[in-house]
């Protein structure tokens, strides 16, 4: 991800909101340089505005911090103070993007571009939703309770990514409970 300002001068704070094309399930991975005490807050979420969730870290040398949670990430806002004498550096901000593996993907096409994107969207949402087990979202999950939800999941990942072995494992887990 490209930022507007990567440099932050010595005692300077910066704020800044990094946009991506769509919402990802994904471990925000943030990299900075620095010889000095420097204080980083990330919040992300899926619509700007509205925080989904956030972390802090501080550091006195060269990091590259990876999230040990899974975020739903829209956007991440990131907010730098470097506490030190010397510049610091935001090397990076990077996802890495995490779903079940996904070997075939249906296509739609028509020629209302409108129902192509609820498609594409759509197709997209089941995705990041497809984790080690079937999520509400990539941040919420109900282990045993959306059974119901399991069943229009398998039905949508059959038609449109023809892979029944996610759902063969919540059929056993589920038996299992």
């Amino acid at each position: 991800m490209i930022l507007s300002q990567n440099t932050v001068k010595c005692q300077e704070k910066i704020d800044t909101v990094l946009y991506f094309d769509k919402i990802y399930s994904a471990f925000p991975v943030i990299s900075v340089k620095c010889d000095g005490k420097v204080s980083v807050r990330f919040e992300s979420g899926e619509i700007d505005g509205v925080s989904g969730s956030g972390e802090n870290f501080v550091t006195n040398k060269d990091i590259s911090h990876m999230s040990q949670r899974m975020h739903s990430v829209g956007f991440i806002r990131l907010m730098v103070e470097n506490l030190s004498d010397n510049d610091a550096y935001i090397d990076s901000v990077k996802l890495l993007y995490s779903h079940y593996p996904v070997n075939n993907e249906g296509r739609f096409k028509c020629s209302d571009p409108l129902i192509n994107k609820i498609y594409d969207v759509c197709l997209h949402t089941l995705k990041i939703c497809r984790q080690n087990t079937h999520l509400d979202s990539p941040t919420h999950q109900e282990p045993i309770a959306c059974t119901g939800d399991y069943y229009i999941q398998a039905l949508m990942e059959y038609m449109n990514i023809y892979d029944p072995t996610l759902t063969a494992f919540d059929i056993y887990r589920t038996s299992q409970i």
